[in-house]
């Protein structure tokens, strides 16, 4: 398979939101040579999703972040990304391509791939944009940011 094949464009859906003991994911799913996330992966990741989350009463989570569910050309990902203040944590999850369900947590220094980028570099300007930057979402005598707006905006439907 060529570079120009592995790397093309690729369709990426929004799957709702998770919750989890407080958290609130938004969730994405990016496919590679069909137009949807398999079924059986996108439940393995939900039930996972909320593993390596902190709780949410720790003084500095936000109690928000995503989730990328990747049905990849060489295997199955599922990247947990939550916000504590201005920085993003990460747990990133891998499985066979052929067995979605056997997701297990990564030891790896691996970040992401491109396309995992696309979503992480949306979610990132999002977070900027809404949480730490718009004056009109800071609570009024906290320094909690309102979540609402961010929580409701999402990467559309298409091609990544």
């Amino acid at each position: 398979m060529s570079l120009k094949e592995i790397y093309g464009p690729r369709p990426v859906e929004f799957l709702g939101l998770w919750e989890y003991g407080g958290w609130r994911l938004k969730a994405y799913g990016i496919a590679f040579n069909r137009d949807h996330v398999r079924d059986e992966l996108v439940r393995a990741a939900r039930e996972i999703a909320g593993e390596p989350l902190p709780a949410v009463d720790d003084g500095r989570s936000s109690g928000a972040g995503f989730v990328v569910v990747h049905d990849s050309e060489d295997g199955c990902y599922v990247l947990v990304d939550w916000w504590v203040q201005i920085e993003m944590h990460q747990a990133i999850y891998a499985s066979p391509i052929d067995d979605p369900q056997r997701l297990e947590r990564m030891e790896v220094p691996v970040v992401a791939c491109v396309y995992e980028l696309g979503v992480t570099d949306f979610e990132r300007r999002l977070w900027l944009d809404l949480v730490r930057q718009d004056p009109e979402l800071v609570r009024e005598r906290t320094d909690a940011p309102d979540l609402t707006r961010y929580l409701q905006s999402h990467l559309a439907t298409g091609v990544i």
